[in-house]
């Protein structure tokens, strides 16, 4: 481990986590006038999935606006205040505009540090913590089973982890393991990819070499099985797409009879392993790549209420199940699981419903009103 843990966490606040949203609790806590909270986090650094992946451009626009998503295109408008900043880290002094410069889209490694830098201002963090655990009353255990003691209130932001039920194989990636190790050499590959998210299109811009970093060589074609609606012609993708993967449209066919780099197919990709090679809906691939979302990191606890302030959810709390019905665990961001819609919401962004601009201010919510 990076630090020796603590010999207790006793009466304070304790984070699983260290990812964006362990951050904004953190200097929110900080900015209503409590002390630091004890962080733990498995890997060895902090910053979420952003301190895990390849170098990837963010999907919400940098110095670009709230308003910039009630609009019915993909046009930046400048914020009004800080605060306005679609990619703003509530309470914080470190903002990924100030860190990542004039991108339109902002790199993932300036929302690293950005995260990396609020948390050593205000946390006390282990990371490399990994099979640190708790229970239902708060009690903190270390992976030797050492108590640590029973904490103040035990805020779970585990973030996402990849599903279980994928088809495993030797030429099969999940988008996850490839944006985290990127196949280098695609030349002399066949290559199908699965899934119509964000994920399939950023595999699909580092593999045409629009990413932040490229492959060392490009592939020759690669066949793109998304959901029943995939755009099939440049005109089609350009027209439907989130604004931040429309250049993806040059590699597509320029009409119906005119391939292009990338063949898309508007049906949904079935994946059978075949040893060394991989085969989707009746045809063989050397490479696979399964992009078909990520689940929510799964709480060791049961926490099955949502918590609301001033009428707005904000997380998902334990309190039905403490005997005097005040929580000990709270789960926030996207590990609540609180699907709640941004509205309004027109534009060609992607979806808004775990953006940081719409679940960030609801964990700023609850570290300002707990006690």
């Amino acid at each position: 481990m990076a630090r020796t843990l603590p010999v207790t966490v006793a009466g304070r606040d304790v984070i699983f986590g260290a990812g964006v949203h362990a951050a904004i609790y953190a200097a929110t806590r900080a900015a209503v006038g409590f002390g630091p909270p004890v962080v733990f986090e498995q890997n060895l650094a902090a910053g979420g999935v952003f301190a895990q992946l390849t170098e990837f451009r963010m999907n919400s626009v940098n110095a670009a606006s709230v308003q910039s998503v009630q609009t019915g295109g993909p046009s930046r408008i400048v914020p009004l205040s800080p605060s306005d900043d679609l990619n703003w880290i509530p309470n914080s002094r470190h903002q990924v505009k100030d860190r990542g410069g004039a991108w339109e889209y902002p790199s993932s490694v300036a929302m690293c540090r950005a995260v990396q830098l609020t948390l050593k201002d205000h946390a006390d963090m282990y990371t490399g913590a990994k099979g640190m655990t708790f229970n239902r009353r708060g009690q903190v255990f270390t992976p030797d089973g050492d108590d640590l003691g029973v904490a103040r209130r035990i805020i779970f932001a585990g973030g996402v982890v990849q599903k279980d039920d994928i088809p495993r194989g030797p030429a099969i990636l999940s988008g996850f393991d490839f944006l985290r190790k990127p196949v280098q050499d695609l030349a002399p590959l066949k290559i199908a990819i699965v899934g119509g998210g964000d994920t399939a299109s950023q595999v699909a811009e580092f593999m045409v070499g629009q990413g932040l970093t490229a492959p060392s060589t490009f592939p020759c074609q690669i066949d793109w099985y998304g959901t029943d609606a995939m755009p099939v012609t440049k005109d089609g993708w350009m027209v439907t797409a989130h604004a931040r993967w429309a250049g993806l449209g040059r590699h597509f066919p320029q009409d119906g009879l005119r391939p292009g780099v990338i063949r898309p197919f508007p049906l949904r990709g079935k994946v059978t392993s075949l040893g060394n090679a991989a085969m989707v809906n009746g045809q063989v691939y050397d490479l696979a790549v399964l992009c078909t979302g990520v689940k929510p990191a799964p709480c060791p606890v049961f926490v099955p209420d949502v918590y609301s302030v001033g009428g707005m959810n904000v997380a998902k709390a334990n309190g039905s199940q403490t005997l005097d019905g005040v929580p000990t665990v709270f789960t926030i961001g996207i590990a609540a699981e609180l699907q709640v819609a941004y509205k309004p919401y027109k534009s060609r962004f992607t979806a808004a419903q775990d953006a940081i601009y719409n679940l960030g201010p609801r964990t700023a919510a609850l570290a300002a009103s707990l006690k």
